[in-house]
């Protein structure tokens, strides 16, 4: 057989292979999260203005997957600094989740909602739990994350982390 007809072989089988599987994944599409608009991974910045703490710094790194979306938000007032976690979940360039906080010993949770666009996440958030504040955030991104593989922004709009 010649060298040809075996690499074609080869690329025949490779193509058939991967048709094969892709079939699979696509008969079970509830394991899949749905392909976000945009991705926001990556590293933001700006301030946060709370009902209790009042003016603060915030920083967020936030990974993604599909519509799905998390990280930790350090914020800082002063010396003082607190950690809260955040999910996320995109529809179109908005942005609906919660984020949950250690507020003198006890957990606080919050219900946040927001948008993104111009390369910013602006956010407003309610205590729903352990906590009454209420506030914003306005965070400008300051690099990019690993973009989902099937919605890669350019390199070049914000630097790479």
């Amino acid at each position: 057989m010649s060298r040809y007809r075996v690499v074609s072989l080869a690329m025949l089988a490779a193509r058939v292979l991967a048709a094969g599987a892709l079939a699979a994944c696509s008969n079970n599409s509830s394991s899949m999260p749905a392909a976000p608009t945009v991705t926001v991974a990556g590293e933001y910045a700006g301030p946060v203005t709370d009902s209790v703490a009042g003016q603060q710094s915030g920083d967020i790194g936030l990974a993604q997957h599909g519509s799905n979306v998390g990280g930790a938000m350090t914020l800082t007032a002063g010396a003082s600094s607190s950690v809260e976690s955040v999910t996320l979940s995109l529809s179109g360039t908005s942005f609906t989740g919660s984020g949950v906080m250690d507020v003198n010993g006890s957990a606080c949770t919050f219900a946040i909602t927001g948008t993104y666009a111009n390369n910013a996440l602006t956010a407003t958030y309610t205590g729903v739990s352990g906590c009454t504040r209420t506030g914003s955030w306005a965070l400008s991104q300051t690099c990019t994350g690993v973009a989902a593989g099937w919605k890669r922004r350019p390199e070049g709009v914000v630097p790479a982390c």
